[in-house]
């Protein structure tokens, strides 16, 4: 029906498909917003769409006598609210209410909860704020955090013992979310023995870190000690899953993807992956109908019937019928200049494969020609789905650039132009196609955190922790969206019964850059007695990888200004790298990261644990300033970027964190308060 109210408005839906104009509707239905309240954010075109589509829409809906599903919900809110005797009667005949997972429920939910509990308020909720982790769905954490204020005369009995996990890992899980400021106060007890420290392992690139784990789950079972369904590898978002896919096929160790899809078989890998093929091989029928119309082209069904009938008749493939749409008898006018642009696009592209002898170069081609991956780009604007799919193909680019490097360093004697791109589809056949080589359930789990929310495993790995994958890059400068991520974390943690593992990589191949990466400011705020730090190399042997060095200078710009008053002595030679996000890091020189050389000269060992990055600054600069108060609000001046608006503050005492956006070009950044590189401005 919608897709009815959108063709009845001559809206096309090339860039913009149903689906994403469903999804704002039902995000603003859920929100209790109608047709006439609702007001499209700034920048975002889909919903101008709809705007325009919602009342049509529901129009529709009212003639055929119909609601949707968020209409169930939307309808009884508002009867609850316009009809006091019918709220009276069902307020009566539901005495108690019992609701679980209170946390996560939304505005809707929350305004039938309120008007079945206002004559018997009998209702009884359970619930944790710090497992709040679907705002980006809808879900309001003020509905569970303000309880209190709704129903005055509530008892509140917190559920502290825990019998799931070692003292060690709710130790770790409380020092990471105190750093919440959006919370209900409490501490995690079991009678548990402390049990393994929860380990923080510095890795060398990705690859490194999904190859040590491989390694550790296969010692683990060939002992005996383990079995392969006690481990679980958590990540931020599904892309991150196909170097542990690779890790673990590689040891013929059986895996399974919870709530989701392998790498290979995601829709939109597979829809790429369908290109190459065409490219590769021009009378590929099943690769051919899986592009042609994707991105939309407006090509429709009765077109592509038409067009296999014609191909079928003069014993031609599809690929070779469309170069001769123009015989083709019915077809529409429409469908054959889009069919007809399509045959140039082909015949471009491959004229590209002919010359290109790398895949990611081509796969790059492929998308940007096509179309695809804006329309990715497009969708992900307001979708995490969105964006998980256009983090999928990007990390293909990956998967691509890699395979071109193993490629080109293997036998001389290899045509790489001629057969490198059969050689990279005969790769991703195989892992596509390969059975699970152990049909039983014993397989260890790969999941992103958020599919992770209620299982539990003996053993749990927290993979890809740095700066701009967890936390997300989006929440970086969004205070509230940040907790959410902590949040994430905290439910990362608390999935392990007996060993918790938390890693981050100092370089990482990811949505086809290579990126050097600065660990999770998360990592920062879990260590403590409860916790390990190890690493590839020992820590005395480190000289340029200083982990939580990068995190406080990740927090804080200023941090170049505690090092310059480092003895000369001390320093080595550095070079800045800056990334796309526009973050600056100083990496040394005196060791060539990416090729062998003579090993550096060991560096002082830290003490039994490596400091906290608050800690690391304090000793770079000598001793600790006196420290000023800061508040949400003020105005701050600063040294370099002159004055702006502090407009947030995450976490707490010397770790705390503040985002300033400032009047001139230097936009929005982030300081550690501790530093005192902000002055205050005098009102």
């Amino acid at each position: 029906m919608l897709k009815r109210a959108v063709k009845s408005l001559g809206i096309a839906t090339t860039h913009t498909p149903v689906d994403r104009i469903a999804g704002v509707i039902s995000r603003a239905k859920n929100d209790l917003l109608t047709p006439e309240t609702f007001e499209p954010r700034w920048g975002k075109p889909v919903d101008d769409l709809a705007r325009r589509v919602w009342p049509v829409y529901q129009q529709m809906l009212l003639r055929a006598d119909s609601v949707d599903f968020d209409d169930l919900l939307v309808h009884v809110a508002r009867l609850l609210v316009d009809d006091a005797e019918l709220r009276r009667s069902l307020d009566a005949r539901y005495r108690f209410i019992l609701v679980d997972e209170y946390q996560d429920t939304n505005a809707v939910q929350y305004g039938i909860l309120r008007g079945l509990s206002i004559d018997h308020p009998n209702l009884a909720v359970t619930g944790d704020p710090d497992q709040a982790i679907y705002g980006w769905r809808g879900a309001s954490i003020r509905n569970i955090l303000e309880f209190e204020r709704d129903y005055p005369a509530a008892t509140v009995v917190k559920l502290e013992d825990n019998y799931r996990s070692t003292a060690n890992i709710l130790g770790t899980a409380d020092r990471l979310i105190a750093h919440n400021s959006r919370r209900k106060i409490k501490r995690l007890v079991t009678a548990a023995a402390p049990g393994a420290p929860v380990r923080i392992v510095l890795d060398g690139s990705g690859l490194e870190e999904a190859d040590r784990i491989a390694t550790e789950i296969a010692a683990a079972t060939a002992a005996g000690q383990r079995s392969r369904r006690d481990f679980a590898i958590l990540f931020r978002a599904n892309a991150l899953s196909r170097s542990f896919e690779l890790a673990l096929r590689s040891r013929r160790i059986a895996y399974q993807l919870v709530r989701g899809l392998e790498f290979f078989k995601r829709r939109e890998i597979r829809d790429v992956v369908a290109w190459l093929r065409l490219l590769r091989n021009p009378r590929d029928d099943e690769a051919l109908l899986r592009v042609v119309n994707v991105p939309p082209r407006g090509i429709g069904r009765q077109s592509l019937d038409r067009l296999a009938a014609w191909a079928e008749d003069h014993a031609l493939p599809r690929l070779e019928a469309v170069a001769n749409v123009a015989a083709i008898p019915g077809m529409p006018k429409r469908a054959a200049t889009s069919l007809a642009s399509f045959a140039r696009l082909h015949a471009e592209l491959s004229a590209a494969a002919g010359r290109e002898p790398s895949v990611a170069a081509l796969l790059e081609a492929v998308l940007d020609r096509t179309g695809y991956r804006d329309m990715l780009a497009e969708e992900s604007e307001d979708d995490e789905d969105g964006q998980d799919r256009l983090a999928n193909v990007e990390e293909l680019v990956t998967a691509a650039r890699q395979f071109d490097d193993s490629f080109a360093a293997g036998d001389p004697g290899r045509d790489v132009d001629v057969d490198a791109l059969g050689g990279f589809l005969e790769t991703t056949a195989l892992v596509a196609d390969a059975d699970a080589w152990d049909a039983a359930s014993d397989r260890v789990a790969l999941m992103t955190f958020h599919a992770a929310k209620g299982l539990e495993f003996p053993v749990v790995y927290l993979v890809a922790m740095e700066d701009g994958i967890l936390p997300h890059e989006r929440s970086l400068d969004r205070p509230d969206q940040l907790e959410e991520e902590r949040r994430l974390v905290f439910v990362g943690i608390t999935r392990g019964r007996e060993e918790v593992h938390a890693s981050c990589a100092r370089m990482r191949d990811y949505r086809g850059t290579r990126r050097i990466s600065a660990p999770s400011l998360f990592l920062t705020e879990m260590q403590g007695s409860e916790t390990v730090v190890v690493g590839t190399e020992a820590p005395a042997e480190r000289t340029s990888f200083d982990p939580f060095g990068d995190a406080a200078r990740r927090q804080g710009d200023d941090f170049d200004d505690l090092v310059q008053d480092r003895p000369a002595g001390d320093r080595e030679p550095t070079r800045r790298v800056t990334r796309g996000d526009g973050l600056t890091m100083e990496l040394d020189d005196s060791q060539d990261e990416f090729t062998a050389s003579p090993p550096p000269k060991p560096r002082r060992r830290f003490d039994s644990a490596i400091e906290r990055a608050t800690d690391l600054a304090l000793r770079l600069a000598g001793t600790a300033p006196p420290q000023r108060t800061y508040e949400k609000g003020q105005r701050v001046r600063h040294a370099d970027y002159g004055e702006g608006v502090l407009t947030g503050i995450s976490g707490s005492g010397p770790r705390s964190v503040g985002i300033v956006i400032f009047d001139g070009p230097a936009g929005t950044r982030k300081f550690v308060l501790s530093h005192n590189a902000l002055d205050v401005v005098a009102e």
